[in-house]
């Protein structure tokens, strides 16, 4: 087994999930260092651990939301996606640094 020393990383957030449209705390109070694939010891974030509570309760959500999105015609869901596939492609820089650190 290999061990890193843990660089302490005072700018790292701690993350939350977005469930339900809105940013909501985990049912834990554990956390999980997601850590750099190319350096170890650099916590890029620290990630809720999650529970059975909220993977339910996104679950939830979702079969909630699936009802408003199976009643939007074809055109609207493709103008929801488009918007989408626009906002990733304004910020393509930030996240391409964010997947590559």
């Amino acid at each position: 087994m290999t061990t890193h020393a843990t660089r302490i990383s005072t700018d790292a957030p701690r993350l939350r999930a977005f469930v339900g449209g809105a940013w909501t705390d985990s049912a834990s109070d554990a956390w999980i260092d997601d850590r750099n694939p190319s350096d170890a010891s650099d916590v890029v974030a620290y990630v809720p651990e999650g529970s059975a509570d909220d993977a339910n309760r996104a679950a939830d959500a979702a079969a909630n939301a699936f009802e408003s999105w199976a009643s939007l015609t074809g055109p609207a869901r493709a103008d929801h996606l488009y918007r989408w596939g626009a906002a990733i492609a304004d910020r393509q820089e930030e996240l391409a640094q964010a997947v590559a650190r």
